[in-house]
């Protein structure tokens, strides 16, 4: 219940203040932390586009019907994305400006979890033809690929806790 209730509240906010994030097509290969990245503004986009357009259709009599009855899985799942998209905006800030050798583990890191977020949505991405299944598959191998690169480094990285 509580990320449900965060979860509308920052979509709420953020339909209000929502400006398109730039992104393009996806190329063929989608494994790479840019085109995951892209993916997930092209989720962002599109739900905070749809439910824009669905509290439009609502008007102000229908509004909370629509709200709180009728789009509440989309309000959670833009919430959501917007959430992980400025973790991932974040993360690649903090990768940019790192100097020493945890660049290297924190860009897998980053990539991991980009991968993670995509394959865990991969029905959405199907669904609304932005990715192909053989595209989705790639997903996976490139989970299992980061998973192994990222054992190597895990007990340092549990250790620096």
């Amino acid at each position: 219940a509580v990320v449900s209730t965060q979860s509308t509240g920052v979509a709420k906010e953020r339909l209000a203040l929502f400006k398109p994030q730039p992104s393009v097509t996806p190329s063929e290969d989608i494994t790479s932390s840019a085109e995951l990245l892209n993916l997930v503004k092209i989720r962002e986009n599109t739900l905070f586009s749809a439910l824009g357009q669905e509290l439009g259709v609502a008007g102000r009599e229908g509004l909370f019907q629509c709200w709180m009855l009728e789009q509440n899985e989309t309000i959670q799942n833009a919430g959501k994305t917007f959430g992980e998209r400025l973790v991932a905006d974040e993360f690649q800030r903090v990768i940019d400006e790192t100097q020493d050798d945890t660049k290297g583990v924190l860009q897998s890191l980053l990539h991991l979890h980009l991968v993670s977020y995509v394959k865990d949505n991969a029905a959405w991405f199907l669904t609304h033809s932005i990715i192909t299944p053989d595209q989705s598959k790639q997903l996976t191998s490139k989970f299992d690929e980061l998973c192994r690169v990222i054992a190597a480094d895990a007990l340092p990285l549990i250790e620096s806790f």
